[in-house]
């Protein structure tokens, strides 16, 4: 069989291609680096706002577990079976 690994510098030499031509053209490099910026930006925000839900969640169960429990389930048969574990880890 024959080794073809070597046209593995062809797919190298279209990638500097691609490069070089990004480089070149001031309005591309301009698009694409605005568009890695944003990427940035959105992560972050992404990041900020699942971190605050997650703290959320952990006070509002802290804060509505206490009442919950001492509610009776007198109308509901499965309620009391379905539940119980409300608020625990």
């Amino acid at each position: 069989m024959i080794n073809l690994s070597f046209l593995r510098i062809f797919r190298i030499a279209r990638l500097t291609r691609g490069i070089r031509l990004l480089l070149n053209i001031r309005e591309l490099y301009l698009l694409v680096n605005g568009i890695l910026s944003s990427m940035k930006a959105i992560f972050f925000g992404t990041t900020l706002i699942m971190l605050m839900l997650v703290a959320y969640s952990i006070v509002l169960v802290a804060w509505v577990h206490p009442v919950y429990s001492q509610l009776t389930f007198d109308e509901c048969s499965g309620c009391s079976q379905a539940f119980p574990r409300f608020g625990t880890l």
